[in-house]
């Protein structure tokens, strides 16, 4: 199913960052890299038609600069497309959503607070599917033994481990790795 996608390139203080919308509502990101041609090509994955509008969601796109720069921001506001997504996947993801800047939470608790308690190994699944990194904070979730875990997004754990650091996070695991 097609949707009317809008999307747009972000240039950033660490690249370019990915945005793309239907309507006022966030369907994809892409974390930031110097090649603009690699987000698009993120950012675009699987769709025929998406039209760049440059001032797409101008406030947030602010508020992804900001972000990136060192400001705390909060991007539970902004409302996500999450049509196609299962009941478990968008529990997880907007238990996810709930994660303060500069704090993490474990796969366990994301699997709680989605109502599914024994589900941290399903938790890691959904977030490595995550398609709204950033919007939707994956990289705010560890492990139990306070390991970064993984991350699926660009630039894989050390982007996850410079995200956490921008933030002010101290756990354990940001400080033992180089």
């Amino acid at each position: 199913m097609q949707h009317n996608v809008k999307y747009t390139l972000i240039p950033t203080g660490w690249g370019f960052f990915g945005l793309a919308a239907i309507g006022d509502r966030i369907y994809r990101t892409a974390l930031p890299n110097e090649e603009p041609d690699a987000v698009a090509d993120i950012l675009l994955k699987d769709l025929t038609h998406a039209q760049h509008k440059p001032n797409l969601l101008r406030p947030l796109q602010m508020e992804i600069v900001n972000y990136f720069e060192g400001v705390q921001v909060d991007f539970a506001k902004y409302k996500l497309f999450l049509a196609g997504k299962n009941k478990f996947t968008r529990d997880v993801l907007k238990a996810c959503r709930n994660i303060e800047y500069g704090r993490t939470a474990t796969y366990a608790d994301i699997a709680s607070e989605a109502g599914s308690p024994q589900a941290a190994r399903a938790v890691g699944r959904a977030m490595a599917a995550n398609n709204l990194p950033l919007i939707v904070p994956c990289h705010r979730v560890v492990g139990a033994d306070g390991g970064l875990g993984g991350f699926s997004a660009g630039g894989g754990i050390s982007t996850k481990k410079k995200m956490l650091s921008l933030e002010g996070s101290t756990i354990a695991a940001i400080e033992s790795m180089p």
